[in-house]
């Protein structure tokens, strides 16, 4: 069995080294971003059997003519205050101690760093935020 994680070093190797050891998988990591680029489908093509990709990655996949994922309904519970004891999935801002910025209406016309384009989390989340933040602060 082969796997793929387009999540690591964001949550470390170690991690899925030791999920796909449990289930018998050698693991190799795609490191450029959080999943296949649109058109690329290492399920399809007999790269991987399993793998840990950004949602919008799935999505892609999953639409695609003759998808060649299917999601397993399982997922980890962070061990973090923000989850409440849920699978929920998030993304931290972060900003630089005595920064006055308190929210993302604050980042409305400043230059900010995000993951790549296919995570939801950490690009798209804050893309869509920021463009209904813009959209509050012009009326």
């Amino acid at each position: 069995m082969r796997a793929v994680s387009c999540l690591a070093p964001g949550i470390p190797e170690r991690l899925f080294e030791t999920l796909a050891r449990v289930v018998g998988a050698d693991v190799w990591f795609q490191r450029h971003a959080s999943g296949p680029e649109p058109g690329d489908d290492p399920f399809a093509d007999g790269r991987a059997d399993l793998g840990w990709i950004c949602s919008t990655s799935y999505a892609d996949q999953a639409w695609a003519a003759g998808p060649g994922v299917q999601l397993l309904g399982i997922g980890w519970v962070p061990d973090d205050p923000d989850a409440g004891g849920r699978p929920v999935y998030f993304g931290d801002l972060v900003v630089p101690a005595g920064s006055p910025i308190r929210g993302v209406a604050d980042l409305v016309g400043r230059r900010v760093g995000c993951n790549d384009p296919i995570s939801l989390s950490g690009h798209h989340a804050l893309r869509f935020a920021a463009a209904d933040a813009e959209a509050g602060a012009g009326s």
